[in-house]
């Protein structure tokens, strides 16, 4: 797979009517949803009606998002300012080391949830020609979006069909849902995908890590340093506002299994942003069972929704 990425590319008009076909009213849940002008979108089965905006769809249950989305649209909106920017992600080389996890194939269509800005919609699009849906919570975030297909919903109430997607992005999402909508939002993904889908989450866990894994990097740091490589100390960013469900790896494994996804999330870190490429495998040894545990922070895996079973009659 190609995995060269471009910090930016020509901005594209969003434009839902290629995917029509795969969205649900919010409402009756439906396959019903007929777009009735480039303001407007109709369900023709209850009749409510929808906001278009910018050709973005904005699909909430009774036309607004519910006071629990309303909070997390606050408390996010107000973090977009800590936003680093996606060339730091591409110059480090997070991005590729994505993309080539995701491994999304040419043929598939991928749901990019809780996409932000799109930067991993548009690394996917740009390394594999897949088909990308970003879904947000975020209208005036969505609007800058380059990907062309953008849909403005809640992740615990997904307004897509059953078995719709080859390939799920689920990135750095997971700790800005609130622990109360956690169970609904997994169980969500689980019915969008189809059988045999894959579900990649990147998901940065407990405090714990955080701490002791930036500690453990800052003593590399200062080695380094006693023979004369200048690198900068890693300073310890205060944990944002819109974290509000951070856990432990065998709580958040638990609550994927429970609703029927097989596999496990791994503690791994893959951001030594600070650590000159020369001496990040020595980094790296914080991945190891069980330091991985202690220090890496952040975690990664691929989860996959099981095949269909015959049921041999016939």
């Amino acid at each position: 797979m190609d995995t060269s990425l471009t910090s930016s590319v020509a901005g594209q008009h969003h434009d839902v009517t290629p995917i029509l076909d795969i969205l649900i009213c919010p409402n009756c849940r439906s396959q019903s949803l007929e777009i009735v002008n480039s303001d407007q979108m109709r369900c023709q089965n209850c009749n409510f009606q929808y906001q278009i905006v910018d050709g973005i769809p904005v699909l909430f249950k009774d036309g607004h998002p519910h006071s629990n989305v309303e909070y997390l649209i606050k408390i996010n909106t107000d973090d977009i300012s800590v936003y680093q920017g996606e060339d730091f992600y591409v110059q480090k080389g997070h991005a590729a080391h994505l993309v080539a996890e995701i491994d999304a194939k040419p043929d598939e269509l991928v749901l990019d949830l809780g996409c932000g800005h799109g930067h991993v919609s548009k690394w996917i699009a740009q390394t594999s020609s897949a088909q990308v849906v970003s879904c947000d919570i975020l209208l005036p975030v969505l609007i800058q979006v380059e990907n062309p297909l953008v849909i403005c919903s809640s992740a615990d109430n997904l307004v897509f069909g059953d078995n719709t997607f080859d390939r799920i992005v689920f990135t750095d999402v997971l700790e800005h849902i609130l622990p109360d909508m956690q169970d609904m939002v997994v169980s969500e993904i689980f019915r969008v995908l189809k059988p045999g889908g894959i579900l990649y989450v990147d998901y940065p866990g407990s405090k714990l890590p955080y701490y002791s894994g930036y500690l453990a990097l800052n003593v590399l740091i200062a080695i380094l340093r006693l023979f004369g490589k200048k690198v900068k100390y890693y300073s310890i960013s205060r944990e944002p506002e819109a974290h509000v469900n951070l856990s432990y790896p065998h709580l958040v494994n638990r609550v994927f299994a429970s609703h029927g996804f097989s596999g496990k999330l791994i503690p791994h870190t893959t951001k030594f942003f600070s650590i000159p490429e020369p001496y990040r495998s020595i980094a790296r040894l914080s991945n190891i069972f069980p330091l991985n545990y202690l220090f890496s922070q952040q975690l990664i895996g691929k989860l996959r929704k099981p095949e269909l079973r015959s049921s041999g009659l016939g």
